[in-house]
């Protein structure tokens, strides 16, 4: 199970995650947890951006962690965006196209009842580069999510916290 939580206030917004993670085996409808962790990493920064990235569900795609995807993805930044302006939204839709394929090459066959046990979720927040006056907040959730979703009207100022339980 992973925990993320986001206070957001008129100055900022606070980015929190535990680090719990565990490596299980399914059989016959039961969870075997094989293998439990407490140093995962689901809290990231985009490059040298003031945005941060949570993720929760499964912790990789293939043999790529979520960490492994998401700093890469901040590597390749001008690449994935495409040239456009390097907005909250912008950074969270090329992020959102970058993991999906990864996802989809990596889970192509699997049926979708298999897929939808395999649910791999990013919760993105930070400031438009420039003179953005509020935080923006967006998250996708795959196999699911057609498109990044705004999590809340970027004026609004509250709490939000969600968890993910084992699949």
């Amino acid at each position: 199970m992973t925990i993320i939580a986001s206070v957001k206030v008129r100055d900022g917004v606070v980015l929190a995650t535990d680090s719990m993670s565990q490596i299980s085996t399914r059989a016959d409808g039961a969870v075997t947890v094989i293998k439990t962790y407490c140093n995962a990493r689901k809290l990231f920064q985009i490059g040298n951006l003031p945005i941060g990235v949570m993720s929760y569900g499964i912790g990789n795609i293939g043999p790529r962690s979520a960490e492994n995807l998401v700093l890469d993805f901040g590597r390749k930044l001008d690449v994935n965006i495409e040239n456009k302006p390097q907005t909250v939204e912008n950074i969270a839709r090329g992020l959102f196209k970058y993991i999906k394929k990864a996802y989809d090459e990596t889970f192509q066959g699997l049926s979708d009842d298999l897929k939808s046990q395999l649910g791999m979720g990013f919760y993105i927040s930070g400031h438009d580069v420039g003179d953005a006056l509020f935080s923006e907040e967006w998250e996708f959730i795959l196999p699911t999510s057609v498109d990044v979703l705004r999590v809340r009207n970027t004026k609004e100022c509250v709490s939000k916290w969600t968890r993910q339980a084992a699949m």
